[in-house]
């Protein structure tokens, strides 16, 4: 079995940090979307994954688990953290399945911390490049996977992506 098949190495020490479950391939992954991640003709911008975050292999999001409509999460996310423009859903399968130069390249880390002040959430996941790619290079080649990496994110979230509120690239 090669690096990140089944379980990347990022995955298992997500385990161990915060010991919360791993992540399946069937659970819902939301991320919010803010009002300057759509464009004027409310398309989803790229900015929508957040390049550091991603980098440091840290994107946010949340695990649906035992909220039974995006509107049920969202109104969570309120509580704390205000409201969400939009909510935008994926399975993490489709997560998994993305590939560079044909092997995995993202994993979800059950990584509970919700800020660099220390909160955590047990709702709350993170998507990272798979362990083969991190950390990232300044090269052309560590580029051009980040860009791929990147990209297919997006594609993924506008095209399977649920959305709490509908727009026009994700309809």
């Amino acid at each position: 079995m090669s690096l990140c098949e089944d379980k990347c190495p990022r995955e298992i020490e997500g385990e161990i940090l915060y010991g919360a479950a791993f992540v399946d391939d069937g659970e819902w992954l939301c991320r919010a979307a803010r009002p300057q991640d759509f464009s004027q003709k409310a398309s989803l911008k790229s900015s929508f994954i957040q390049g550091a975050q991603l980098k440091a292999g840290s994107l946010s999001v949340w695990r649906l688990n035992d909220q039974k409509r995006l509107s049920d999460l969202s109104d969570k996310l309120e509580v704390n953290y205000g409201r969400p423009e939009n909510l935008l859903a994926v399975q993490a399968k489709d997560l998994r399945s993305i590939k560079v130069d044909g092997v995995r390249a993202i994993c979800v880390i059950n990584d509970t911390r919700t800020d660099l002040a220390g909160g955590h959430d047990p709702q709350h996941a993170a998507i990272s490049a798979c362990q083969r790619y991190m950390p990232w290079g300044d090269d052309d080649e560590s580029t051009g996977r980040y860009e791929q990496i990147k990209s297919a994110l997006m594609l993924a979230f506008r095209k399977s992506g649920t959305s709490l509120y509908p727009h026009a690239d994700n309809v």
